[in-house]
């Protein structure tokens, strides 16, 4: 898409949004390094699925180069990555057509099962958020406005009497087990599927390793409320043999601790491209900020809402789409966002 189609898209944005017609003023450097620092601490935005995914996503997040899907027997990991492009064929002179000279786009599917967990719980979303994301793709008969945003994603009682709760900021996900007292944390186990291996690091870290690159976990921690002091648990990370070919499950080692009292298992901070930022023409290629200080950003992600991989490994349901063009509103204070649109 050439840069006049995404000024165009952000000078639309605005004037459905009711904001001033006239295109905001470009940043003075202290003001785009305050916007930029302000993109990390935005929260991590879960969209309801309302009908523009498969119906057995309840929520997902859309990202730069990644989409996460949440669906009642775990999450998938929608990624995108370049790979060099193949030599081109030549005949007669000519480079064979439909090759890319600048690099070919790479999709995998990872898999995060819940092993043994009650299949009918389904994500449960807390914390609503101003934000609303629009898709304004294709005819308009398909478009898809003003869908809701939540900061917090729950799983209630995904095993007997332990929740699993997903949060973060644009660029971290974090989640935790929140243990009630008498439940066995060791019936928690997960499992990776489209992984090519998954190992824990001297450190103590949980490594996933895909094509297109690796994802950690940090090290596990666990702790008790104890007469309003945070008391520490020992736990580390325990992988499972392998139950079948391609999938790679774990647990949790855990120490000592009072099974009368709530537990909390915070497994790890799991490091997440957001849409917003990047770098070499990526998404937030553009900054301009208003009169009142809002900031909007223009860029492209690869990463598309309606690529939800069904199987782990190679995902092809890319339909041969590069990019999306989008548009997103910061607040004055950096800590929202305003709204998205594709």
């Amino acid at each position: 898409m050439a840069r006049q189609s995404i000024v165009g898209l952000v000078v639309g944005l605005l004037l459905v949004s009711g904001a001033p017609a006239a295109p905001p003023a470009a940043p003075d450097t202290a003001t785009k390094a305050r916007v930029e620092a302000a993109f990390g601490q935005l929260p991590l935005l879960f969209i309801e699925n309302r009908g523009q995914l498969d119906p057995t996503v309840a929520y997902y997040v859309q990202g730069r180069s990644t989409s996460l899907y949440f669906t009642p027997g775990g999450l998938t990991f929608a990624l995108s990555g370049k790979q060099d492009p193949p030599a081109p064929r030549a005949k007669g002179g000519l480079v064979k057509t439909g090759w890319n000279p600048k690099s070919t786009p790479e999709r995998w599917a990872l898999k995060l099962d819940f092993l043994g967990a009650d299949p009918n719980v389904k994500p449960v979303a807390e914390a609503p958020q101003e934000a609303v994301i629009s898709y304004f793709k294709g005819p308009p008969s398909k478009w898809q406005a003003g869908l809701k945003t939540y900061a917090k994603l729950r799983y209630p009682n995904l095993w007997p009497g332990i929740d699993l709760v997903y949060s973060g900021t644009v660029n971290r996900m974090k989640y935790h087990f929140l243990v009630k007292p008498g439940a066995d944390p060791r019936v928690i186990k997960l499992a990776y599927r489209g992984a090519t291996g998954v190992r824990v690091s001297d450190a103590g870290q949980l490594e996933v390793v895909t094509p297109l690159g690796n994802l950690q976990d940090d090290r596990p921690v666990a702790y008790q409320e104890v007469r309003g002091k945070r008391v520490e648990v020992s736990t580390d990370y325990a992988l499972e043999p392998k139950a079948e070919a391609g999938s790679h499950a774990y647990g949790f080692k855990l120490g000592d601790y009072d099974r009368s009292r709530p537990l909390v298992l915070d497994p790890a901070v799991f490091v997440y491209a957001g849409y917003i930022g990047g770098d070499s023409g990526d998404a937030g290629s553009g900054i301009a900020v208003d009169e009142k200080g809002n900031a909007y950003v223009t860029g492209t992600t690869d990463s598309t809402e309606v690529s939800f991989p069904v199987k782990g490994g190679p995902d092809l349901t890319f339909n041969g789409q590069q990019f999306d063009a989008f548009v997103a509103k910061v607040n004055a204070l950096g800590t929202a966002l305003v709204y998205a649109g594709y």
